[in-house]
């Protein structure tokens, strides 16, 4: 057989691959297809299989990051079109669940508070503790979404404080501290991509709601009455709510389509101008008061750092 009998049949071969239109998707995957129609959030295209059929398909403009089409009706255009594709603004996954968890600090908490008896490390134990937020946000666009999101915040100390006893006189005295905010509100989420490919994103929140705080404290402290030995303990229930405002920011990065992960920190900002209060001791005193006017506004604010998962379905 003549060794060139076959050259037009691997011209005619090659020039159909040529001709062949092609999709590149966000995850890098390339379609060799013909596409039949590209509509405001989809592109139509044919796959040919090796049995000879023709099978319909189509993909999310969102999934697109190029695509080439070859031109039949210009006669000099030899090599495919190459244009980058607008993403639609329409989202593939419109829910997101995301989960903050780390460290706060509240540094406005004892402004106003000035005492001989604690120690700095009682401060930095009642200031510091650990979050966990989280949130469910419906994705209206890309870039824009709302849902709810909800914060949990917990501190605690538990040792030994001074204890004034008589005239410069003090006792050591046990303590067990421990305080909770709550805070529940709507929110309204900001995304911004990094890459093309979308795999860095930006996230800022903003939320307000409603912060619901609750202090616990018990002192144990030794007295000696008639020459006997005894402790004596009060306990100490504090409870308050108000209102509060929240903004975030987070830096995540897609391991996969549904999962990301990142950093994050938010700024809580809430203060407290009247609190109910009980307190109890040992020998069966009780005092009770309602919404009490407190004397100083507690500032309660805080800052979160965080790390970051996120779900999207």
């Amino acid at each position: 057989m003549n060794r060139f009998a076959l050259l037009p049949l691997f011209l005619i071969f090659f020039l159909s691959l040529k001709a062949q239109d092609r999709i590149i998707s966000t995850s890098n995957d390339t379609i060799q297809c013909k596409i039949v129609s590209i509509g405001s959030e989809r592109i139509l295209y044919e796959l040919k299989e090796k049995n000879g059929f023709v099978t319909s398909k189509f993909i999310q403009l969102s999934q697109v990051s190029e695509y080439s089409r070859f031109s039949s009706t210009n006669k000099e255009l030899k090599q495919p079109v190459k244009r980058r594709m607008n993403s639609t603004n329409v989202p593939e996954k419109v829910w997101t669940l995301r989960v903050n968890v780390g460290k706060s600090e509240l540094p406005w908490y004892l402004d106003e508070v000035t005492s001989d008896y604690t120690t700095e490390a009682y401060y930095k134990k009642i200031t510091t503790g650990f979050h966990i937020n989280s949130n469910a946000i419906y994705w209206a666009t890309n870039y824009l979404g709302v849902g709810i999101d909800y914060s949990f915040f917990h501190s605690s100390f538990y040792g030994s404080i001074t204890n004034p006893y008589a005239l410069s006189m003090y006792s050591l005295a046990t303590e067990d501290f421990n305080q909770y905010f709550h805070f529940l509100g709507p929110t309204i989420q900001f995304k911004q991509y990094l890459d093309v490919k979308r795999k860095f994103f930006i996230s800022e929140s903003l939320s307000a709601g409603a912060l619901l705080y609750r202090l616990e404290d018990q002192i144990t402290y030794p007295i000696i009455e008639q020459n006997v030995y005894s402790d004596y303990s009060t306990n100490t229930l504090l409870t308050a709510f108000s209102l509060a405002a929240k903004i975030g920011l987070t830096a995540e990065y897609r391991l996969s389509r549904s999962l990301s992960v990142g950093m994050g920190a938010d700024f809580l900002y809430g203060t407290l101008k009247k609190a109910s209060i009980e307190v109890r001791d040992s020998k069966h005193n009780n005092t009770s008061l309602t919404n009490q006017e407190l004397s100083k506004t507690m500032n309660i604010s805080r800052l979160d750092y965080s790390f970051v998962l996120s779900y999207q379905f």
